[in-house]
């Protein structure tokens, strides 16, 4: 009977552990969607403050087409920030509206023409320049850095709160899934002191 019990003791502290595991596993991942949700929602709200803000201003786009890769690749998230033109130069990834639509593109080539600059611009996986070049009015910021292939999930949220949401919800099923292992815990180390006992009292 002291056998049987100290073996489905084992066999419990394996369970224990291996759930542990997974739960650890799962914790970093929801703990790294956290991190980088709430650095999104972060600079996407100071975005919004920004816009008045001639000195320092930050958007962000996904990236929709595979016209920038290897350099940028669709479903990343981008993130731009608004400078002067004369920190505009050859080879820089500027974001740029043309027409509805806003296009993230390399600086080919700068053409000054009556004392103003036009950029020629080319995706970095396509073989010709664009068609037409832009102007510094069009250019709604220089390329700082990417988060890959998050994209997807932020296009599918489409809102500010759907993203608060989802940052909510992620933490409460952290904070509940770290209450309900600490429970589980206590429960099986209780019970193997009280067998412990029992066996002290035995002998």
């Amino acid at each position: 009977m002291k056998k049987l019990r100290k073996f489905t003791n084992e066999n419990i502290d394996k369970k224990i552990k291996n759930k542990n595991l997974r739960r650890t596993i799962i914790s970093t991942i929801t703990s790294f969607f956290i991190f980088i949700l709430t650095v999104y929602f972060l600079l996407i709200m100071y975005g919004k403050f920004s816009q008045n803000n001639n000195k320092f201003q930050i958007n962000s786009f996904v990236v929709i087409s595979g016209s920038m890769e290897p350099t940028l690749k669709i479903n990343d998230l981008i993130f731009n920030i608004k400078v002067k033109e004369e920190n505009i130069k050859k080879g820089d990834i500027i974001s740029f509206k043309e027409g509805n639509n806003v296009v993230t593109h390399r600086i080919n080539n700068i053409v000054e023409e009556n004392g103003k600059k036009y950029y020629e611009t080319k995706g970095d996986n396509n073989s010709n320049v664009d068609e037409k070049m832009t102007e510094y009015d069009n250019i709604v910021g220089r390329y700082i850095f990417k988060i890959p292939k998050i994209g997807y999930s932020i296009r599918n949220m489409q809102t500010q709160i759907g993203i608060f949401a989802i940052i909510v919800l992620l933490l409460f099923a952290e904070v509940h899934a770290r209450k309900k292992e600490n429970k589980e815990y206590i429960r099986h180390r209780k019970r193997i002191e009280k067998e412990a006992d029992e066996k002290g009292d035995t002998k």
